[in-house]
């Protein structure tokens, strides 16, 4: 849950850690990843599949800072895996890809972020669920406008 200890369930809600400056929230099956005011990614929870993208698998029972990036603009926490928006409009994903569900053009699972493609540039929202990712490009992007990738 992201309080530091090993409780698992909360049945009110309750403030992870002290902070207030939180822009953003996706909670993925085990894993929740948030975008502060300040453009930093952090994420805490399950990480068996690199999901946090931390560059490890070890769990987090507290928020950790993803890199050093202050860039981060929105972020989608799918199954196992996380899609996120940069300001500069690029994707990038982590975590499982069983399913080539990071768009990658692969099936290897990714402890850290990945650029989705170098040449999808312009997203301007991603949402991810179990195995499958959608992202929505503006005109400009010179893909399509909507993209869909997975399994």
């Amino acid at each position: 849950m992201g309080l530091g200890d090993a409780i698992i369930e909360q049945t009110v809600p309750t403030q992870v850690g002290t902070a207030t400056n939180w822009a953003s929230v996706s909670g993925g099956e085990y894993h929740t990843l948030a975008v502060k005011a300040d453009g930093t990614l952090w994420a805490w929870g399950n990480n068996g599949a690199g999901q946090l993208g931390t560059g490890n698998t070890t769990d987090q029972t507290a928020p950790v800072q993803v890199g050093t990036a202050t860039n981060w603009a929105s972020v989608s926490a799918g199954g196992n895996h996380t899609l996120a928006i940069k300001t500069d409009g690029t994707l990038w994903a982590w975590g499982r890809n069983d399913g080539g569900q990071l768009g990658i053009g692969n099936t290897t699972n990714q402890n850290a972020p990945v650029q989705v493609s170098a040449g999808v540039v312009s997203t301007v929202s991603v949402v991810s669920s179990q195995t499958t990712a959608v992202a929505v490009c503006a005109p400009d992007c010179g893909v399509s406008t909507n993209m869909q990738w997975g399994n």
